[in-house]
């Protein structure tokens, strides 16, 4: 155990990273706060905006799947990152907890998404949970991924799922413990604005500056978790 000066230090520096780590969150809060009042705005001023089926909006909506527990060749020395169900929650992927190898891809449902991407949750919700990709990933087949044209799309559609897509949940039959499937968010409709109204709320920068403080947190986490290593040593 360390000296208890350098405990003390230890332990200063440690709640510096904390509170730091509390001011990030709270950006990002605001940052979700800022867009909500943006689309409340545009649909305020605007009710008119034509509908479409999701799945006409985007490129491509897909549901992914598990490579075969049993096969370790499979998770060892894991080329692409895999997300799964719990791993989605109104967040922005940058990271996953686990990889799968290009043989787990190759024999399993797994399907490549292409970063600025969205994930939506299909499994046991209650509210909408969604993700946007930073990265490159794969998934678990609870997790509906849509890719639209465009970065601007994305963002949008993200957002407004995670607004406003209550609806879609409450569509889904189910018991309490409420669960989605690929073919009911691709029929859901939503309404598009035009890319000249998309552009005017600013949602890429915005999604943009969360990815930044997303990986700050991640990194003051690490740290935050090396300190208190360095005090049980």
């Amino acid at each position: 155990v360390p000296e208890i000066e350098e405990q003390r230090k230890i332990v200063e520096a440690y709640n510096t990273i904390e509170r730091r780590i509390a001011l990030k969150r709270k950006i990002n809060d605001n940052l979700v706060a800022t867009a909500k009042a943006s689309l409340l705005k545009l649909f305020i001023e605007n009710d008119n905006i034509p509908k479409q089926q999701i799945g006409h909006f985007c490129f491509e909506v897909k549901a992914g799947g598990t490579p075969n527990r049993t096969m370790h060749s499979y998770w060892n020395n894991g080329l692409y990152p895999w997300v799964k169900n719990g791993e989605v929650k109104n967040n922005i992927i940058i990271d996953t907890e686990e990889f799968i190898s290009q043989s787990g891809y190759e024999n399993s449902s797994a399907k490549l998404v292409k970063k600025h991407s969205v994930l939506m949750a299909m499994y046991c919700v209650s509210t909408p949970q969604l993700a946007y990709t930073d990265i490159d990933v794969t998934t678990n087949q609870a997790v509906c991924a849509m890719t639209t044209r465009n970065k601007l799309q994305a963002a949008y559609l993200y957002y407004y799922l995670m607004f406003f897509g209550q609806d879609l949940i409450n569509d889904a039959n189910g018991s309490a413990q409420i669960n989605l499937s690929k073919e009911l968010i691709s029929n859901y409709c939503i309404p598009i604005p035009d890319d000249a109204m998309l552009s005017n709320m600013n949602l890429i920068e915005n999604l943009e500056y969360r990815t930044q403080v997303s990986k700050e947190i991640v990194a003051l986490t690490s740290l935050s978790q090396l300190l208190i290593a360095n005090l049980s040593r």
